[in-house]
């Protein structure tokens, strides 16, 4: 990863130290400095750049120094462990419950010497037995930018966590799908005609929810591997409140999934104060308590209901007070920046000189219509509306161009 991102990391120290650029509004040149101060991702991409070993190492957590607990080389993070029994198979090491109020959370200067240590090391073994206790396997290249502090600066995406990991985790236990773990009888599992018509009663919402909201959502019981992370938002905060109550066999496992929910939607905040952080905080240091209690049961042979996924639930209130609300750092912009950039593809022998050739094109084009004022002139994609049409009234928002959306039929 560093060896790709290497012509990157040099235009950012460039960047810091300051490069020649020209004032157009004063005509004149000046020396322009930029800063990266956060770093975005799923999982696996973000611990490549930190240089660390991420959910496959025994402390997979890039927030904290929590160790897992190894199942078939496999590294799961619940707090409690009283459970576990060691064995050759399933060796425990650390203590035996962990705290959701005082995780050992990690700092700059200790991974920085962790990484210095690894890096030192004299052969290869010291060096790799170094790495699998630290879970950092060098000095990475980012460190390298004044503007960047570890982990803080590398807050768990929203989007992968919530709607890529933990609602289809939940999905999957309640249609005894999770893994090879009993789900017989357990009072999570909805039967296979009830989500159906979950399903069904998913598809009949979307007559009654605005455009403007999104894309459908499609029958979640069929179309489930189809579903976008934008569809599953839509669900979970407007019609999986709905349609779930009273389908589950022990109406606690509702309660317990509309408490995610509601602090979901606290994170969701255009702005946030530090009363509501702290209320994000105790919502899911309370609700992986719970689900602990739910899902795990605190049972050695569950152990795998408890991915790296779950822990890190309890940093985002972290996260959020150290970079701001997640709106302003999760991936949804990345992922639809990239959806365009795939027509731009048009030779197979030269991908990167097309995809290259379109963003100049694109930053050209955005750069003429701001200095000429030309947005309407220059809009490669109009609005496939009837824009002659005004509404009644909308008592949504005050929005026109939002009120045609939402009065499209």
């Amino acid at each position: 990863m560093d060896s790709f991102c290497y012509p990157l990391y040099v235009e950012l120290i460039k960047l810091e130290l300051g490069i020649e650029a020209y004032d157009g509004t004063r005509e004149q040149l000046f020396l322009l400095r930029a800063f990266l101060i956060l770093v975005f991702g799923d999982i696996p991409a973000i611990s490549l750049m930190m240089r660390m070993k991420g959910h496959n190492g025994l402390r997979p957590c890039r927030m904290c120094n929590i160790r897992g607990v190894t199942v078939d080389k496999v590294h799961y993070v619940p707090l409690s462990r009283s459970c576990v029994v060691q064995t050759k198979d399933v060796p425990l090491l650390g203590p035996r419950e962990y705290r959701a109020t005082n995780l050992p959370l990690r700092t700059h200067d200790q991974m920085m010497q962790q990484a210095k240590e690894v890096h030192d090391a004299i052969t290869q073994t010291s060096a790799d037995n170094l790495a699998k206790e630290y879970g950092i396997k060098g000095i990475p290249a980012l460190s390298h930018l004044s503007s960047l502090t570890f982990p803080t600066s590398f807050p768990f995406d929203f989007m992968h966590l919530i709607w890529e990991n933990t609602l289809k985790n939940l999905i999957l236990f309640w249609t005894g799908k999770f893994k090879d773990i009993d789900h017989k009888g357990k009072g999570y599992h909805i039967a296979k005609h009830i989500w159906e018509e979950i399903g069904r009663d998913t598809v009949a919402c979307g007559a009654t929810i605005p455009a403007s909201f999104g894309a459908p959502v499609p029958n979640i019981s069929k179309e489930g591997v189809t579903m976008t992370s934008e569809m599953y938002t839509n669900w979970t905060l407007f019609i999986a409140p709905v349609v779930l109550k009273g389908r589950f066999p022990q109406p606690k496992y509702y309660d317990h999934f509309m408490r995610l929910v509601e602090t979901i939607k606290l994170c969701l905040a255009l702005e946030l104060t530090d009363e509501m952080i702290k209320q994000i905080g105790k919502g899911f240091k309370l609700w992986v308590e719970d689900y602990e209690k739910l899902y795990y049961e605190k049972k050695q042979e569950r152990l795998s209901t408890c991915p790296l996924t779950i822990h890190a639930l309890l940093h985002i209130a972290d996260s959020i007070k150290e970079c701001g609300p997640v709106w302003a750092y999760w991936a949804y912009p990345m992922e639809r920046h990239c959806n365009t950039l795939l027509p731009a593809i048009r030779s197979r022998r030269h991908p990167y000189a097309a995809i290259a050739a379109f963003v100049t094109a694109m930053a050209q084009i955005n750069q003429i219509r701001l200095i000429y004022d030309a947005e309407e002139q220059l809009n490669l994609n109009p609005d496939k509306i009837d824009k002659s049409y005004s509404p009644p009234g909308c008592k949504l928002c005050s929005f026109p161009l939002y009120c045609r959306r939402t009065y499209l039929l």
